[in-house]
């Protein structure tokens, strides 16, 4: 199996409890789960994405080591999902 590939199984895997962990404990968030759902999913989608394009040019163009590989796709990923969730997914409706 190809690294993209296996990172977007792997994020297939981890949604469910993801959503979950980072509304009610990360975000604290008061949210609908009708609007954060959907925008987390998206989210996660395009994460997906990242982690995999990240980890096949880790590979192919870094020469990267598997341990390598997947350290750096866990930085970038969980990067941009952190902050992307902060600001637009879990995002209160409360503030401004």
């Amino acid at each position: 199996m190809t690294p993209f590939f296996a990172s977007v199984i792997a994020y297939a895997i981890a949604f469910g409890v993801g959503y979950t962990v980072q509304r009610s404990w990360t975000f604290q968030a008061n949210t609908s789960h009708g609007r954060a759902l959907p925008r987390y999913f998206i989210l996660q989608a395009a994460c997906a994405l990242i982690s995999g394009g990240v980890a096949e040019a880790a590979v192919r163009y870094l020469g990267a080591t598997p341990f390598f590989m997947s350290v750096l796709t866990t930085l970038v990923a969980g990067g941009v999902s952190f902050v992307v969730s902060r600001v637009w997914v879990f995002r209160s409706v409360y503030q401004s």
